[in-house]
């Protein structure tokens, strides 16, 4: 059962791991098929965000827009993005694809806000740059995201200060562990 394939507790698939393995993930994305409840899609989703296969990644954001998705279509991204630890598939995904979300969420969506707040990892001005960029070309269907969009810029700079403040010392913390 499902109970049995996922520890409910700690939100850490037993029985598969990272569900890196193809064998493993597709158990998974079959339980998360079978899934009706929220919470255990969630789990599902972020534990199937963790393989490195792109194909799969792929598999996910396109299930992602079907008629009803197992899970929020937003909480794809944002989990391939921050359980997954994959930044930039999903920062280029969003872009490649924000037409896409844009049609599903419209510009007075609250949910635009998650997919915006996606790229606030991002610690360098090169990123910065290419975010304010696209965010910038993208102001016609923001809408209520403009918000978003100036706290997800001002959270970049403040990585990018932290980095410059505190990198070298962590780097070097790091090195002596």
């Amino acid at each position: 059962t499902a109970l049995e394939m996922f520890d409910r507790s700690s939100g850490i698939n037993a029985e598969y791991g990272d569900s890196n393995g193809d064998e493993n993930w597709s158990s998974m994305w079959d339980l998360l098929q079978k899934s009706d409840w929220e919470a255990d899609q969630k789990k599902y989703i972020a534990a199937l965000s963790r393989t490195n296969s792109t194909d799969k990644l792929d598999r996910m954001v396109d299930a992602s827009f079907e008629e009803k998705p197992k899970g929020d279509c937003w909480r794809y991204l944002s989990y391939i993005s921050s359980q997954g630890g994959h930044l930039e598939y999903a920062w280029q995904t969003l872009q490649d694809r924000w037409d896409d979300y844009a049609t599903k969420y419209n510009s007075t969506s609250f949910t635009m806000g998650y997919l915006i707040e996606i790229p606030a990892d991002f610690d360098t001005e090169d990123k910065y740059t290419q975010v304010k960029k696209f965010f910038d070309s993208k102001s016609d269907n923001i809408g209520t995201g403009l918000k978003t969009v100036s706290e997800t810029l001002a959270t970049i700079k403040n990585n990018i200060e932290k980095r410059k403040k505190y990198g070298t010392v962590i780097k070097n913390w790091l090195t002596t562990l």
